[in-house]
């Protein structure tokens, strides 16, 4: 099993037989997570301990471990905390990047939005895929560049059903929801500008691209860093807020209410962002 994290291909990472329980003085963020200035620890039973300190990662795997949740929390969790350490943002959002662009649109949106099914309708249509649920934005040379991780698009089952998927023999990640991940398509990924920052909302609207000023954008941003609760008691919410407001000045930030088919909404998306 590969143990670095997509997101960050130089990453310090090492596999040990054991680590701490807990850490003196820590902030508790969840079930799972303890925090303190510059260090995560996150303790799952049955499955693994993660240690993240000085933008490096220690992990214990435990006996028997199901080794897709291991990875499903390398990439999740634990990858938001290396991302926050190095400075960069973990926005909790897919990437992709319209046909013929040179440039991404990363979608955001709260838990069971449809970022994942939105995507894949996309993808369908050619917008290449570079992120599918965390997406790491940095500032090189003054631009926002969000860097390749992850792709593997994880779908519902009914979302599989829509788009005529057999889950047979995809892997099954226990939910809630039950997601299947499917292969991460061909091709190199690069880092890429960011364009677009586009929250996918709930409502009764069909279909409908409401741009945000600069202090909602601001907002919306901050509110999708991947597990925010982490940002105060890391000590990273100062940098987290100057690169929010940065990307709310570059980047074009919408909110795309939900009330359509995705394929719907994947074809005003393809007419608003294609070149």
């Amino acid at each position: 099993m590969k143990l670095v994290p997509a997101a960050l291909p130089d990453a310090d990472v090492i596999q040990v037989d054991h680590l701490p329980h807990a850490l003196d003085q820590s902030t508790r963020v969840g079930p799972y997570s303890q925090v303190r200035t510059g260090e995560l620890l996150r303790v799952v039973p049955g499955v693994a301990r993660f240690h993240v300190l000085g933008g490096a990662l220690r992990i214990a795997i435990e006996d028997g471990a199901d080794l897709e949740a291991v990875d499903a929390l390398l990439h999740g969790p634990v990858t938001a905390a290396l991302i926050y350490q190095k400075g960069d943002m973990p926005l909790h959002g897919a990437a992709l990047v319209p046909p013929g662009a040179n440039y991404a649109v990363i979608f955001v949106g709260d838990k069971g939005a449809g970022k994942s099914t939105l995507s894949y309708a996309l993808v369908q249509q050619g917008w290449q895929l570079i992120n599918d649920d965390l997406s790491r934005i940095g500032y090189p040379d003054d631009l926002p560049i969000v860097y390749p991780g992850r792709a593997a698009t994880r779908l519902c089952e009914d979302a599989c059903e829509r788009f005529g998927i057999s889950t047979a023999a995809l892997p099954r990640l226990e939910g809630p929801p039950v997601k299947f991940r499917l292969p991460e398509p061909a091709g190199a990924r690069l880092p890429v500008r960011v364009g677009a920052i586009v929250e996918i909302a709930r409502s009764s609207l069909v279909g409908a691209l409401e741009p945000l000023h600069p202090v909602a954008a601001v907002a919306l941003v901050m509110r999708h860093s991947y597990r925010p609760a982490y940002l105060q008691p890391m000590g990273v919410a100062p940098r987290q807020f100057e690169l929010a407001a940065s990307l709310a000045r570059d980047c074009a930030i919408a909110r795309l209410t939900l009330a359509a088919p995705p394929e719907q909404l994947s074809n005003l998306l393809t007419k608003r962002y294609i070149p």
